[in-house]
Formats: structure tokens, sequence, C-alpha cells
């Protein structure tokens, strides 16, 4: 994760595009808070066609699959997509497989700041012994 990464926000907007060749539209532009997001666990199981999931610090989160306020042929006219031109953007390996490397990753970066805090610290120790 960026150090300069603010982890304080609670909303953040998720546009998806998409088109073929030079001609995109945008598709969805969703407001996401995360307090209404739902938790899908450490792992990622088959979902939704479509779903947008989150790989988040404690696991993974999705929105809750409801429509309220909406029949069910006003939500086929929601977003009609050519479903030829559809195919998916991952699978459930592959995000594991993102999901270990990030976690390796991670690891990593505490691992090599607790090596260079040690390290500090041995040099401080002997620049105030040599000092002696």
């Amino acid at each position: 994760m960026p150090d300069r990464l603010d982890t304080s926000v609670s909303c953040f907007v998720v546009k998806i595009w998409g088109g073929k060749e030079n001609i995109y539209q945008l598709l969805i532009e969703w407001k996401v808070c995360l307090d209404g997001l739902k938790y899908l666990g450490q792992q990622i199981h088959a979902r939704n066609q479509n779903e947008i999931i989150f790989g988040l610090n404690d696991g993974y989160y999705g929105a809750p699959f409801e429509h309220k306020g909406y029949s069910n042929a006003q939500k086929t006219i929601l977003l009609q997509v050519d479903q030829n031109c559809v195919r998916n953007s991952y699978d459930v390996f592959s995000l594991l497989r993102l999901h270990r490397a990030q976690c390796a990753i991670k690891q990593t970066q505490v691992t090599v700041q607790k090596i260079g805090k040690e390290i500090e610290e041995k040099l401080r120790l002997t620049s105030t012994s040599n000092e002696l």
C-alpha cells in the first residue's frame, strides 16, 4: 500500500467504462460508501455475474445484492449491454493469486521496515559507543 494513501475516507466513486476500439462510454458511476458494503469473507467464492468486489485489509466486500424500489422490468432496462461483448475480467483463482501476492508484498514491507529499524538501532548504538 502506498505510504501516502489516505485510508480514512468513508466514500469514493467507482467509474466503469466500456466500449470497442476508440469509442467508450460510461457504463456505471457508483458512489461507494464503505459502511454500506457487505462483508463477503476472507476468500472469494462464486459470486453473481458482473459484481464489483472490493479487496480490503480484512477481507472482501461487495454491495448487498438487492434492488429496492425497482420492479423486475425496471431492473432490466437500467443497463443494457450486448451479451456478445461481455466477458469476465477475472476469475476467482486470479483474484486469489492477486490477494496472496498482495499479502506477500505487505509482509515483505513489514519485514523490511523491521530490519531497517534494527539496523538504525545498531548504528546508533555503535556511534554512541565510538563516541565514548
